[in-house]
């Protein structure tokens, strides 16, 4: 019965959005330890998807005056032992005035693949995905 209830272990959910900026660039933050990500986090338990995802931004990246335009894509995935499944959205963001969270230490516009290919990000299915956004 114990391993019958280990199978069905929840996922940590995590959300992340593709901002894209006037000039149709997104943006990539530079976590402290060094490895590229895009905004975005971890779920609480007590938030639906929307307070989530403006929490994590706000936090990140000190901006809330942004607009969810759709799903890129979902998926789930194993990192480090734990199970993820995860929600890609993209949106507009109407400011530049981006002022980074004590978790990160640079933020990148990126508009060409070469960008991506440049930097080292927090893992390989998270450069995977951000690859198959810029080629869509």
């Amino acid at each position: 019965m114990q391993n019958d209830l280990k199978k069905h272990d929840h996922f940590k959910i995590t959300q992340n959005i593709f901002l894209l900026n006037s000039k149709n660039e997104f943006l990539v933050l530079q976590h402290k330890s060094g490895k590229w990500l895009l905004p975005g986090g971890r779920l609480n338990k007590e938030e639906n998807w929307l307070q989530g995802l403006e929490r994590e931004v706000k936090e990140e990246i000190g901006v809330s005056d942004f607009k969810i335009e759709s799903i890129f894509k979902t998926d789930t995935w194993n990192f480090k032992g734990d199970a993820y499944f995860g929600v890609f959205y993209v949106g507009k963001i109407n400011s530049s005035d981006i002022i980074l969270s004590d978790e990160h230490k640079n933020y990148q516009w990126i508009d060409k693949l070469e960008q991506v290919d440049s930097l080292d990000f927090w893992n390989k299915d998270l450069k995977d995905k951000i690859l198959q956004f810029c080629l869509k």
